[in-house]
């Protein structure tokens, strides 16, 4: 799930006051806009070689890294999560690849181009993740529950028509997730 923008907005503030914690310290702060804007994995994120960054492009590769470094930084954020003013309940770091990737798709982003961004294998894996937030098919799915005819629409205290609407329902979510797969 991804953040919202006032979690985002505390994990901010909770940097600013741990920037003299120890190494990760005085990182956190651009760790998490680069976590929050790039989408990147923490272990790419620990490992991003300042070379990589020319003008205002960010040129990027999965890479695998050691454990440890990885085990470091989500040492920090569990911090960073619980000194936020109130805590961020369930704050990891994948939740900031959550919300750009999330972000990019409410904005109208296309599927392919997201799981490209995102260095996903195959555009399965971001279907299977991100699929309720593409804008389209939020958009047809709402214009379907509009229609005259919707189950939604029409109220009614008898089981077996509210089993066939339920059916009619399901039928409708599958056909618009047929169409936005296609």
């Amino acid at each position: 799930m991804p953040f919202e923008d006032a979690e985002i907005d505390r994990a901010l503030e909770a940097a600013d006051r741990l920037q003299t914690w120890g190494t990760f310290g005085p990182q956190l702060r651009a760790m998490i806009l680069l976590l929050r804007h790039s989408g990147l994995r923490i272990q790419d994120a620990a490992c991003l070689e300042r070379a990589r960054l020319n003008d205002d492009k960010l040129f990027l590769y999965t890479q695998k890294t050691g454990e440890t470094t990885v085990k470091n930084w989500n040492r920090v954020f569990q911090k960073l999560f619980a000194t936020c003013d109130p805590p961020v309940v369930g704050g990891h770091p994948h939740r900031f690849r959550d919300t750009f990737a999330i972000s990019l798709l409410l904005r109208g982003a296309e599927l392919p181009n997201v799981s490209i961004l995102l260095g996903h294998s195959s555009i399965r894996v971001t279907e299977r993740h991100y699929s309720p937030w593409v804008k389209a098919r939020q958009e047809q799915l709402e214009a379907d529950v509009r229609l005259p005819s919707s189950p939604l629409r029409i109220a009614r205290n008898d089981s077996a028509w509210r089993r066939r609407s339920l059916i009619r329902l399901v039928n409708l979510l599958i056909e618009s997730e047929s169409k936005t797969a296609a």
